[in-house]
This record gives structure tokens, C-alpha cells and sequence, in this order.
């Protein structure tokens, strides 16, 4: 994650397949139209009795598999999904809309060799399918190898020079690559061709963070939780933007909403440090902060956000022993050492509260000035 910001994937929906069957008695077409329309439980249950009936084969039964795959998807259930393409691709090996979907799936459990495989297949079924080009490169990114996503997303786009989702993932690899101008490219491309992408606007949001326009990541970020209503990480970002308003209220406010929506390690530790920064709801803090160490046992920062909720609460000794915590993962935390040093002092351990405090403005000389900024000093 670039900047502490969220980037949600574009990745279109494929639709539900039509079945073909072998009766053309009524049962068979109830079931049969069921088991490509409704909700995605409903879907499920009526593919499954589809199949049980035997009324499909072939390329029928291959579709009605998909379907149970692709509904899975959409309730992210991603290995009973795989276990349904699985299926599909057993009746009919050259699917290639089940391939996508597999590889899609196992990308979303983290199989990335499995997901390349898959959409290496694709491609070479169908060469000019831009979609194919596109969930291999979104494959690559969410992978960190990004020349190789921006290669793919440009094939995307030659093929489909409207494709949104493929400028907006391009530009958030831009982003991700530090190539702000370009990033701001394309998504002022797609935010032209559609302007109801909201994942458009929140990812350009990010890039007028990433530029310091603090002012206008707000004003698209405001755009993107009105088309995103639903979508926990828009708030986050939001709320990250606040934070460097030096608007904590608002902040706190935008996390409590995100994570109603949307349980994320970061999150909680994020909102652990806005809560110790206002130096408010402090055990709530503390709850925040064991959740996410908890989720993330090896993460610097959710330990380093406890060790200041320990100090607002004086308790010291707790706050050294998570700021060394956070250290022996991050030895250059800055705020780390900040804190402990500062624990330290309030400890009567001079020498070693001052060897930390140099030590933190060796690496950040504004940690005083920060922290101060937050009402705390030596």
C-alpha cells in the first residue's frame, strides 16, 4: 500500500451463463433459467439441483457449473468457487471464461502462479480478449511487479482504448511506481469516459495525496464515498486526508464509519493512533491495537500505535516495551524511539530516554515538533 493509501480493484463482473439442455420439457427450462438468474445463494441452489437432475451435459453442464463458480465469487467464497470452475473446466477445457474466473479466484486467495497460469491461457485462446490482458496485469500488480501489469494493461487498452477499469488500474500502478503525472493521466482519462467511477475518483484522490493537494484528494474522495456508499476503504483514505488537515475529529469519524463497514488490520491501527492523538477513548484505542496486532502479529506500526496509547495512559513501562516491540521489526521507526525515549524520561532513565529522543531526530528531525504538534513533549 503506496502512502498508506487503499487502491480497490476495478476487476469487472462477468456475467451468469445461459444454459443449454437436452429436454425442452418445462421442468427442464425452469431450471434451467434459474440457474442463471436470481440472487447469488438462490443461483447456487438451483445449479446444484440442475445438475443433480442430469437434464444437461456437455457445454450445459459445464455453463451451470460456471455459474455456481461465479456466484460463489460474488459472496467471496473463493474455494468452493475454484472447485466449481474446476468443474466446468473439466466438461469443457477451452472455457475461457472459467479459466478467467479461476485465475481471478486464485489471485483473490493469493495463488498467484495458479492465477497466471490460468490467464496465461486465456490469452492464448483468445488473443484479442482485452479483459484477459487486463485481469493478468491487475494479476502482476496486486503482485508488486508492476512493468509487467503496465505492459498488460497497455495490450488492454490497444484492444479497448475505453476500457475504464484498465486506465484506472494502470494509473494506480502509475501511482504505486511514484509516476504521479502519468497516474493523474489516466485517471482524468477515465473519470472523462465514465464519470460515475467512483473507484476513479478515489484513486485519484490518493494521487493529489501522494502530491501533498490535500484540499483535492478531499474533494475526490468526497465524490467517490457518494458513488461508493458501500465501500469501507473510500472512508479510510478519507480519512487518512484529514489527518493531514490536522482535522482529527473528522478523521475518527471517517474510520469509525469505514470499519462498520469493512474489518482491516490497517484500519484498526490507524484509527488505535488518531484516538491516541487526540489522546481520546483510549481503552477503545487499546482494543483497536491488540485487533490488529493480532491480525498482523509482525507489524511495526500497530505496535508503535499501542506504545503511544500505553504513554497517554502512563503507563511506561508497557509503552517501552511495545515501542522495542515495534523497533525489532522497524529499527527506524522514528515514533518508536520517540516514545520510548520520552517513556524513559518519565521513568527517571535520562541516559537512556535521551539516547532515544537523538536518535529519533536523527532519522525524522520534526518528531519533536510533531509530536508536539499532538500536545506532547519531553
Amino acid at each position: 500500500m503506496a502512502l498508506g493509501r487503499y487502491l480497490t480493484l476495478a476487476l469487472a463482473t462477468i456475467l451468469l451463463a445461459p444454459i443449454g439442455f437436452q429436454s425442452h420439457a418445462d421442468e427442464a427450462e425452469d431450471q434451467a433459467y434459474a440457474c442463471s438468474h436470481g440472487s447469488p445463494k438462490e443461483v447456487i441452489v438451483a445449479c446444484d439441483r440442475l445438475i443433480a437432475s442430469h437434464l444437461v451435459t456437455g457445454d450445459g453442464l459445464a455453463a451451470a457449473w460456471h455459474n455456481i463458480g461465479r456466484s460463489y465469487m460474488d459472496l467471496a467464497q473463493f474455494d468452493p468457487a475454484i472447485e466449481a470452475f474446476d468443474n466446468a473446466i473439466r466438461n469443457d477445457p477451452d472455457d475461457s471464461i472459467a479459466l478467467l474466473n479461476r485465475g481471478i479466484s486464485n489471485r483473490s486467495l493469493g495463488h498467484f502462479d495458479l492465477a497466471i497460469q490460468d490467464l496465461d491461457k486465456v490469452i492464448s485462446l483468445k488473443p484479442d480478449y482485452a479483459f484477459g490482458f487486463y485481469a493478468r496485469g491487475s494479476t502482476y500488480k496486486s503482485h508488486g511487479q508492476y512493468a509487467e501489469a503496465i505492459l498488460d494493461f497497455n495490450r488492454a487498452l490497444t484492444i479497448s482504448p475505453n476500457m475504464t477499469e484498465a486506465l484506472v488500474e494502470r494509473g494506480q500502478t502509475y501511482f504505486l511506481q511514484g509516476k504521479f503525472s502519468q497516474a493523474m493521466q489516466d485517471l482524468d482519462a477515465a473519470i472523462a469516459l465514465n464519470p460515475s467511477s467512483g473507484l476513479a475518483f478515489m484513486s485519484r484522490g490518493s494521487v493529489y495525496f501522494g502530491l501533498g493537494q490535500y484540499a483535492r484528494a478531499i474533494q475526490d474522495e468526497d465524490t467517490a464515498t457518494k458513488l461508493l456508499p458501500h465501500d469501507g476503504y473510500v472512508l479510510f483514505n478519507r480519512g487518512s486526508t484529514y489527518e493531514k488537515l490536522g482535522e482529527y475529529s473528522r478523521a475518527i469519524e471517517d474510520f469509525d464509519s469505514g470499519l462498520a463497514l469493512a474489518t482491516d488490520p490497517h484500519a484498526l491501527q490507524y484509527r488505535c493512533r488518531l484516538l491516541a492523538i487526540v489522546g481520546q477513548k483510549l481503552d477503545a484505542a487499546l482494543a483497536d491495537c491488540y485487533k490488529s496486532i493480532k491480525l498482523r502479529p509482525k507489524d511495526a506500526d500497530s505496535f508503535a500505535a499501542r506504545a503511544f496509547v500505553y504513554f497517554r495512559m502512563k503507563n511506561y513501562d508497557d509503552a517501552i516495551d511495545d515501542a522495542s516491540a515495534a523497533l525489532a521489526f522497524d529499527s527506524k521507526n522514528a515514533s518508536s524511539l520517540y516514545i520510548r525515549g520520552l517513556a524513559k524520561l518519565r521513568n527517571n532513565d535520562a541516559a537512556g530516554g535521551h539516547a532515544d529522543v537523538s536518535a529519533a531526530t536523527s532519522i525524522d528531525p520534526k518528531i519533536a515538533e510533531t509530536f508536539a504538534g499532538y500536545g506532547v513533549k519531553p
